[in-house]
């Protein structure tokens, strides 16, 4: 083989190479069950949701068929929030891509049409974002360039005024920014779960069954009158029979 046969071949294999990676940013299921009480007086079956959430996390995570990095709290680096989600994304440009895309796991509703959207606002900016009905994001994607511009410890991370600073931030550093279309809801408390399962119950798949098992098995820990009209119309039972074929 020739030295030009063979820079040919590293340039092709470069070329083939995905730029954008993404990046599943959690806490294992054990400390976000610690913190918390989405299934109230049931710390064995609050674990067990949190362990179903990383799951369809990382399914939504692989569904545009990017490379997914799982960094979970194990793996984090950094004394505060801040500063392990810069050292995570950091990561991911040493390692050579040129944009990331970063999602967690308190917003279930988040689909591949939403990723797909991030995708599309990257090709024309710099950062693009999805916001939740509580103030944070969903899921966010940043080109190393504007990465590099923000200053990721000094933003009010875990708080509900997190997507608002980083519009912000990154129009005061010049960046080209864009908010998805659509608001998504986010999980962190027992009463952001209940009018989750309502919107959930026609739905079909292997998440809707193994979660609505998961509530059957712990309804007698739920909390009072909120779950009746889900325990008693037949959905969990409808559940248990699992999804049709193909789902």
């Amino acid at each position: 083989m020739s030295i030009r046969q063979f820079l040919c071949i590293l340039l092709h294999l470069k070329l083939d190479r995905p730029h954008i990676a993404v990046l599943l940013f959690t806490r294992t299921a054990l400390q976000d069950s610690l913190s918390k009480k989405v299934i109230p007086r049931n710390y064995s079956r609050n674990e067990d949701l949190f362990q179903l959430l990383n799951k369809k996390a990382y399914q939504t995570a692989s569904s545009i068929g990017l490379p997914v990095y799982v960094y979970d709290s194990s793996r984090q680096r950094g004394r505060n929030f801040g500063e392990r989600i810069k050292n995570a994304f950091q990561e991911m440009f040493d390692r050579g891509y040129e944009r990331v895309i970063c999602l967690g796991n308190d917003s279930p509703e988040l689909e591949k049409k939403h990723l797909t959207e991030l995708l599309d606002a990257l090709n024309t900016k710099e950062f693009a974002f999805g916001k939740t009905d509580q103030g944070g994001t969903y899921c966010m994607g940043i080109s190393q360039k504007a990465f590099e511009l923000m200053d990721w410890n000094s933003l009010p991370w875990q708080t509900r005024f997190i997507a608002q600073q980083l519009l912000e931030a990154a129009g005061n550093q010049g960046i080209n920014c864009s908010q998805l279309s659509e608001i998504l809801p986010e999980i962190n408390r027992s009463k952001d779960f209940v009018p989750f399962l309502k919107r959930i119950q026609q739905q079909v798949g292997w998440f809707k069954q193994e979660l609505f098992k998961l509530i059957f098995t712990a309804k007698q820990a739920f909390w009072g009158r909120n779950m009746l009209p889900i325990l008693h119309t037949g959905v969990l039972q409808d559940a248990l029979r699992g999804p049709p074929i193909g789902c």
